[in-house]
Parts: C-alpha cells; structure tokens; sequence
C-alpha cells in the first residue's frame, strides 16, 4: 500500500516540474533572471465603486438633457425622460412641465452643471449626487414674446440634490431636489 501512494505522488511532481518550465523565453540562454511571466506585479486597485459612480452620472446628466428640451419644447414628447428618471424625480419635471404649459412658458438656454457622487451604495443599488446648478443662462420665458417672465434672482447657483436607484438592473434618479435657501 505504501508503495502505491508513492507513485501516484509521482506524477502530481511531474506535472508541477513540467509546468515550471512552462512560459520561460525560448531566448534565455540559461540566465538566472526570473522571466516576465513568471513575476508576480502588483497593479494599482481599482475602485470597485467607480463605474457604478460613473455610471449615475451619465444617467443624472441624461435626465437633465431629457429635463431640459421638454422644457424647452413646451411638452414632453420625444424628450425621452423615462430613461433617465422615474419615481419622484419623474414627477417633478412632469409637474413643472405641465405648470409651463399652463402659462405659456417655457425655458430657454441650458443650466451648467457640477455634479459629483457623494454617496453610494453598490448592495443596496442607492447613490446619492450633490450638484451646483447654475441657471444664469437658464431662464423661463413667454413662449411667444421670448421674453423673460418672473423675477430673476440675484443668486442663479443653488445646491441640488438627487437619489439615484436601480429598477430592473439599470439606474434611475428617482429623486431630485433644488435648495433655492443654499447657494454654491
């Protein structure tokens, strides 16, 4: 019994030997430096939460794109806004949308945008986006006059906030909130 045990080791050395000898250059004249394969490097981490932050951006700067030429338009075909915000987030800009239409306004220019990722949670599928709003080239107008309507605050740059989540594997912002009390 003892005699079968060796050699059934014997062929478990014979491939580690074998493999060894795997994957050194075919040029080595027989130096004692340790090939390229055979060196273990380490690479820099990669944050393991930067494609999910990566990703929620594009969706938050999607939604304000969508957002933007509904108000723009003065309706809410075509502008895609599904895609990009559901829940609260989708409701609001339904509700502004619609107060628009109802007094003949619309916006006209693109707010500037800095939005960055202050939280995330990659389990529970939730992120959070802090963003500086800048509409001083975003202004509600007459639709017909073009002219500007309302009162035009001295401060355009506000803090925003919104709440992204994944429905169905795909992100959303399902909250967005403007704090016209804090500027940035």
């Amino acid at each position: 019994m003892r005699g079968r045990r060796r050699w059934l080791a014997v062929p478990g050395v014979v491939i580690v030997v074998l493999l060894a000898g795997c994957g050194g250059d075919p040029s080595d004249s027989g130096t004692s430096s340790p090939s390229p394969s055979a060196s273990v490097s380490a690479s820099p981490s990669i944050d393991p939460q930067a494609a999910a932050k990566a990703t929620v951006l594009k969706v938050y700067q999607k939604m304000w794109d969508a957002q933007v030429k509904a108000y723009s338009s003065g309706t809410l075909k075509d502008a895609d806004l599904e895609s990009y915000a559901a829940d609260k987030a989708l409701s609001k800009i339904k509700v502004t949308a619609l107060y628009y239409q109802q007094h003949g306004t619309i916006m006209q220019g693109k707010p500037t945008l800095s939005p960055k990722v202050t939280a995330i949670d990659t389990v529970k599928h939730s992120a959070t986006i802090t963003d500086c709003v800048d509409s001083t080239n975003y202004v509600q107008v007459d639709k017909k006059t073009k002219k500007p309507v309302g009162t035009l605050d001295n401060n355009r740059r506000h803090v925003g906030t919104a709440t992204a989540h994944t429905i169905a594997g795909k992100w959303f912002i399902t909250d967005i909130t403007l704090d016209r009390d804090r500027t940035c």
